[in-house]
């Protein structure tokens, strides 16, 4: 999980500003992406309810929990896809997804092509 610090240094950067609470939210799901995290869990670790959480959250970070460790599997996919030749499947597993199929819908729906038409758009311009 280390290549998650260097992929999301856009993501850690916006939540050096939050509050330590939601920071260290933030945090933990940047460290935690590939576990599966409960919104409760999150709010506990900012010492809020989860509503307050989700809403401090949105507000500190400007995306949802949820929308949060989405983008960082994403970003975390997008680095797998790119510098290694593990299968989309051990991708999906490796960044959190439930299964590949969630994955690939997820992915398409974020970046407008699938991970493999990703990987392979991704080699072509190089």
């Amino acid at each position: 999980n280390n290549y998650a610090f260097c992929v999301l240094g856009l993501t850690l950067e916006l939540a050096v500003f939050a509050p330590d609470g939601v920071q260290r939210a933030a945090s933990y799901i940047t460290e935690h992406y590939a576990e599966p995290l409960q919104l409760a869990s999150l709010a506990s670790l900012a010492s809020l309810s989860p509503f307050y959480f989700s809403r401090q959250f949105a507000k500190e970070i400007g995306m949802t929990p949820h929308q949060y460790l989405i983008a960082t599997r994403l970003s975390a996919a997008r680095f797998l896809l790119l510098t290694t030749r593990l299968s989309v499947k051990e991708i999906a597993f490796q960044t959190g997804f439930s299964d590949e199929n969630a994955f690939c819908i997820c992915f398409k729906k974020h970046e407008g092509v699938t991970p493999t038409g990703y990987r392979k758009q991704q080699a072509s311009t190089q």
